[in-house]
Order: C-alpha cells, then sequence, then structure tokens
C-alpha cells in the first residue's frame, strides 16, 4: 500500500495576516509563589515569557500587620495603619523579578481589605470609597513606575470576587462599575498617565458581562478605560474572542475600538481536569496552536496563558485560596528547584527559537492541508519562518513550500513534551531551491510543534 503523501504547507511572505504582533502575547497570568520566584523567574525569561499579568489582592497588604483592624481604625490611624511602611508589600515583589527578567508587567487589582468590606472578606465591597482610593493611590505611588499597565478588576460577575449580599446593589454590572471607576480615578490621580483598563471579564458575547455597563458609565473617561481585557478557557481559546460582538458592543456604547488584552486563557479552569491539553501530552500542541491563533489577531495587545502558578504544591497564601493545588500552572516545585511544565516549551519554540519574542513580528498567509495548524511570519529582524504543529498521535510529514525564499539553508526548531529545559532542539537544515523559492521535507513526532527560520 502507498504511503501517505506529505501534508502541504505553503507560506505566502508577501501577504500580511497581523502587521504588527506583539511580543505581549507571549504572556503568563498571576505570578509565581513569591518563595519560589527567585529560581522561577530566570526559567521564565529562558523560555521567552515577555508579558505578566500579575496580582495585587488588595486585603493581602493588610492581612498579617493588622489582622484585626476595623474601619475605625483606618480613620484613627490606629498602630499606624494608614503609615504604608507598615503594610506588607511582599505580594508585589513578583514586578521586581519581573522587571529584573525583561518582562513587561500588567498589574491587576482585585479584592478588599477584609476591613473595609462589607461582609468582612475579600470579595467584599468598600464601605467607605475614599479610604478605597487612598490605599489604590499609595499602591500606585509605590509600584506605578514598574508597571506597564492596569488591570481595573477579575471575573466580577462571580460572587467569589464580588459579593453583593448585604449591599444595596441589585446586579454585579452595577457594583462593577462603581467599582471599576473609583480605583480606575485613583490609579490616574497617582500616575495620569499610566494605562489603565479592564474588567478582566469571564464572560464573552453579548454585554461581555459588566463591560458594557462599564463602557455606558459617564464617569468613565476615555482615559480611564484604554484597553479591554478577558478570558477565555477552551479548547480553542484564541478562535474564541468575539470579536465581531465586542466590536458591535463598542458601537452600541458609542466608544472607539479598544485594544485587547486575552489575559487569561487556557483549555479549562477545573481543578480536577484530566485533560491531556493541561496535564498530559498534548499540552505542547495544544499551547502552540493557540499561540499561532493568537498571533495572527490584530486586535490583541496581549495575552496571559493560565497560568504562572506552580502545580504540585499550595499556591502562595497572596491569591486569597489556602491549600489551593491549582491543575492550570506552568511548573512543579521540588523544594529547591523548579521545573516547568511542557506549555513552556511550546512558548520558547516561538518566542526564543522564532525569535518572536525579541519585537514586534508580522504574520503571513499561509495554506495547510488537512487542517494543519501552521503559523507563517516575518520576525523584528526581518528573517521569514513558519511553524508547524503536530496535535495528532502519528508522526506528520510536511512537504513545506517556500516561494520567494532564496536562502538554502535554514535552522529548524523542534520541541517535545520531553524536550530539555530549554524547551526546543536547533539544527541545520538544507533547504532545496525551487523556481522562485524554497522547499524543505519536515517530519514532525506526535503532540510536538517544529518551526524552521530561513
Amino acid at each position: 500500500m502507498d504511503a501517505t503523501p506529505p501534508t502541504l504547507v505553503v507560506a505566502e511572505f508577501t501577504g500580511t495576516v497581523n502587521p504588527h504582533a506583539s511580543p505581549d502575547l507571549f504572556g503568563l497570568a498571576n505570578e509565581p509563589s513569591k518563595d519560589h520566584a527567585a529560581l522561577v523567574y530566570p526559567l521564565l525569561q529562558a523560555a521567552g515569557f515577555r508579558f505578566q499579568r500579575g496580582t495585587l489582592h488588595v486585603n493581602r497588604l493588610f492581612d498579617e500587620p493588622f489582622p484585626t483592624a476595623s474601619l475605625e481604625d483606618w480613620h484613627a490611624n490606629t498602630g499606624g495603619i494608614r503609615e504604608s511602611e507598615n503594610w506588607d508589600w511582599r505580594p508585589l515583589h513578583w514586578l521586581e523579578h519581573a522587571n529584573r527578567h525583561g518582562i513587561r508587567t500588567q498589574l491587576n487589582l482585585l479584592q478588599t481589605p477584609t476591613w473595609l468590606a462589607h461582609n468582612g472578606a475579600p470579595n467584599g465591597l468598600p464601605l467607605d470609597w475614599g479610604a478605597w482610593r487612598e490605599i489604590i493611590r499609595t499602591v500606585i505611588g509605590r509600584v506605578g513606575d514598574r508597571t506597564d499597565t492596569v488591570d481595573v478588576l477579575n471575573e466580577p460577575m462571580t460572587p467569589i470576587m464580588i459579593d453583593l449580599e448585604g449591599t444595596d446593589y441589585s446586579t454585579h454590572e452595577a457594583a462593577a462599575a462603581d467599582l471599576f471607576v473609583h480605583t480606575a480615578h485613583a490609579v490616574r490621580e497617582a500616575k495620569p498617565n499610566l494605562i489603565v483598563g479592564g474588567p478582566g471579564e469571564d464572560r464573552r458575547g453579548g454585554e461581555f458581562g459588566s463591560l458594557g455597563t462599564i463602557l455606558r458609565d459617564p464617569r468613565v473617561s476615555p482615559a480611564d478605560l484604554r484597553f479591554v481585557s478577558y478570558h477565555a478557557y477552551d479548547p480553542h481559546p484564541g478562535r474564541r474572542l468575539e470579536l465581531d460582538a465586542l466590536d458591535e458592543l463598542f458601537e452600541a456604547t458609542g466608544r472607539q475600538r479598544l485594544p485587547v488584552y486575552l489575559n487569561e486563557w487556557n483549555h479549562n479552569y477545573f481543578g480536577d481536569t484530566t485533560a491531556p491539553e493541561v496535564k498530559g501530552e498534548r499540552a505542547v500542541a495544544f499551547a502552540a496552536r493557540t499561540l499561532i491563533d493568537l498571533a495572527n489577531e490584530p486586535r490583541l495587545a496581549g495575552a496571559a496563558f493560565m497560568s504562572a502558578l506552580p502545580g504540585n504544591v499550595p499556591i502562595d497564601p497572596d491569591q486569597n485560596a489556602p491549600g489551593l493545588v491549582l491543575a492550570q500552572a506552568i511548573y512543579d516545585w521540588h523544594g529547591d528547584r523548579a521545573v516547568l511544565w511542557p506549555q513552556a516549551h511550546a512558548f520558547a519554540l516561538l518566542s526564543i527559537g522564532m525569535g518572536l519574542g525579541e519585537g514586534p513580528f508580522r504574520t503571513c498567509p499561509v495554506t495547510a492541508h488537512a487542517g494543519t495548524p501552521a503559523l507563517a511570519f516575518v520576525n523584528h529582524e526581518g528573517r521569514s519562518g513558519v511553524v508547524i504543529v503536530n496535535d495528532d498521535a502519528e508522526p506528520l510529514v510536511c512537504r513545506l513550500e517556500l516561494p520567494t525564499i532564496t536562502a538554502t539553508v535554514g535552522h529548524l526548531c523542534t520541541t517535545l513534551p520531553s524536550a530539555s529545559a530549554r524547551g526546543f532542539q536547533s539544527d541545520r537544515i538544507e533547504l532545496a531551491s525551487t523556481h522562485g523559492g524554497a522547499r524543505a521535507v519536515l517530519t514532525i513526532a506526535p503532540y510536538s510543534a517544529a518551526g524552521l527560520l530561513c
């Protein structure tokens, strides 16, 4: 019986799909546990992560130094509670690590000091907006120079983030709008030119959760909302952005189109998941094909894989989830060392191996038979390349056609679920000359990805 013919992949480098793809697509959400950070961040940098949407659960500033505080204590400055040198700033040390390792930052502000919250819990709403704004101004005054953007709120339609019981609010949308307004205004009072956006929604389509209410709020000026952010947990997160619906919402609310951050994405968010895309053999292929989809979307300013947290030990108390061992992670912790999960190898392949994390790049049309995920690009140095993903249990043989390419050699980078700490291996490959271009035949292992850089 005849062998299956190679899968044909044709890259057209003279065309353009996304003229200005950003290295901020190679991002992570949340942050490594602070006791692990010094050893984890060098690994993240080496794997090509270039963007981080890290958090500040605002209650953590006070939980340890002022465990029994009250709103009256704040007003009276009991124990120096209003003096910021007495606050616990360790939850924001991730900013220093990210800055030091060349990772651009987005600070996510969420949750409330328990002494300020209407229900005495982090998901409560502030009883005193003046106190809340003073806290936010102080935070931004301290770290505003170390963050590139501020993302206000996180999934505000969920009770774990905003609890309405015992308040005068009848909808999460109204509560989220008030919280967004007071927070965004406080950020800009402290640092007027800092880029602010939000609301980190978990809803897509229609009103995008609270976003529609925020867009309609006359208190929200264009300077208060310079980008929108939301999340996608889906087998194909890069194809479920609902951008047409978002544009309809912008038009319906009289707002201009804004940049979009997909600042949490993964296959699913289930704590007991056994999905091979999250914790198994398909993790590399899933991450690589999602990065391809994201790179081809011109509207995205950045994206963040969920998450930067550990996956084999309880996460840091700063995450307000004591004892939780997260399924959606990026590293395992082994006492005195960290090991990145296979998903990181996909980031390394595209960001480091193909050079896409080093500066803005252009993506190009590519035709791949049988629905094979593929990305054609020109990186910031002007080098052309192609990434191909094999999301199948059998090896994939591809005939790669490269019209207009005159090079006779290229660099072939391949990644496997069991790849080395670097995440990929690199080899020289001979390119065959064709009429007006070049050709290569690649064999890609099961559930892996390969990139050819000309």
